[in-house]
């Protein structure tokens, strides 16, 4: 009844493995220390560090060049979605002094709040809303923010958008298949 062991992608991927295997966000050091080979890991520390002595006494070309890029970096509806579905309010912050309109759509489809509430992103939903930003704004599907974060049970998304001056008429929009929010957070509770 348990769940099956993890497999290993050198094994047999028919067979269960016996051996440790690092997890993800395991760093390399813990893997060659984990495997033996211990030498192997403390060049891989020692590389490491003098990586980054070098990186902190001169920048590189490409850090200039990435320093040069984010300045110039375009502020539109489709940044703004992005920078909201990763929950960067700086950038959120940063698309809105340069008065990105908070309800515009983005190239892939929906406003950059409802792809905040789509992410769970709490931080980028409060500051969009904060910003404007309207809760019953649908994508062409007909779905708004609050059938996005009710859907993926997110309550502290649904609680913040339910707070939008906007709210009521959000909660009561179906969607091209007829589900209102609250028929979407049913189902997941199913």
């Amino acid at each position: 009844a348990g769940r099956a062991p993890d497999r290993c992608p050198r094994c047999n991927p028919s067979r269960h493995h016996s051996h440790p295997r690092p997890t993800a966000g395991v760093r390399r050091l813990d893997m060659a220390a984990a495997a033996g080979g211990l030498e192997a890991g403390i060049a891989t520390l020692e590389e490491r560090k003098r990586a980054l002595e070098q990186a902190h006494r001169e920048p590189s070309t490409s850090t200039m060049e990435h320093a040069k890029l984010n300045k110039s970096v375009a502020r539109n509806p489709t940044t703004l979605a992005a920078a909201a579905m990763a929950g960067d309010t700086d950038a959120i912050a940063e698309h809105l002094a340069a008065r990105v309109d908070v309800n515009g759509e983005a190239d892939f489809g929906g406003s950059a709040l409802l792809h905040a509430a789509a992410k769970g992103q709490l931080a980028a939903v409060e500051a969009l809303l904060a910003a404007g930003a309207l809760a019953c704004k649908t994508s062409k599907g007909g779905r708004n923010p609050l059938h996005a974060a009710a859907e993926r049970d997110y309550a502290d998304v649904v609680t913040a958008v339910l707070g939008a001056s906007d709210a009521s008429e959000a909660l009561n929009a179906r969607d091209k298949d007829g589900r209102t929010p609250l028929m979407l957070a049913a189902q997941g509770d199913a």
